[in-house]
């Protein structure tokens, strides 16, 4: 039995610190892709949005994981809300475009190539 909080624990207060640090840089990323909305082309301010969405869910996936190694594996059991935002965020992972097609959909606009471009496909 331990005898302070698991927030005294140092493994715990540098996951939460790591945590922390994941959720500020996901927000700052949206919300530079929400204030250039109106300033950019169509096409700049899609792969702003696109490349936002991406860092918040893999950021998101990221901070789930480091929640549930603080606390070990009493949150998988239903009544408690860390197993919904695990299966939650996980299901983001998923989502169309899920990380591979956001990083060919950034990589093809990087070099001007249409997303759906037949001729970009590597035979």
């Amino acid at each position: 039995p331990l005898k302070k909080p698991m927030s005294h624990l140092p493994s715990v207060y540098n996951k939460v610190g790591e945590m922390d640090v994941l959720i500020e840089s996901a927000r700052a990323v949206m919300w530079k892709a929400a204030a250039e909305a109106d300033l950019e082309e169509p096409h700049s301010w899609a792969r702003k949005s696109v490349a936002a969405r991406m860092v918040a869910i893999e950021n998101s996936a990221r901070v789930v994981d480091l929640a549930l190694r603080a606390v070990g594996g009493t949150p998988y059991f239903k009544r408690l809300p860390l197993e919904r935002y695990y299966r939650d965020v996980r299901a983001g992972l998923f989502h169309p475009l899920d990380s591979d097609e956001t990083l060919e959909f950034l990589g093809k606009s990087a070099f001007g190539i249409p997303m759906l471009d037949e001729d970009a496909i590597w035979a």
